[in-house]
């Protein structure tokens, strides 16, 4: 993975990967980056439902339990790293 591609994977995981699993199957990346895009990840799923349950989107969710499906996957790749998948656990 290029230092570009990393960077895009930090800021944006969900343009660069499809499916959590995929950031801990990837071969090219470092377990502490994979933790890095991962919690990243985690860190927009819980604002994108905290937004939600605010009212504060324009649109409706695809799905009601989107986001929480999408936080169990995160968690679960975070996990099969070793870490916590608590945002402020060190690992």
């Amino acid at each position: 993975m290029t230092n570009t591609d990393l960077e895009r994977a930090l800021a944006a995981p969900e343009t660069v990967f499809r499916r959590p699993a995929e950031v801990v199957a990837d071969a090219g990346i470092k377990d502490e980056d994979k933790v890095a895009i991962l919690l990243s990840w985690q860190n927009s799923l819980v604002a994108l439902q905290r937004a939600s349950e605010e009212n504060m989107l324009r649109e409706a969710p695809k799905s009601a339990d989107a986001g929480a499906v999408g936080l169990a996957e995160v968690t679960k790749a975070l996990s099969a790293l070793g870490h916590s998948g608590d945002a402020a656990a060190p690992g």
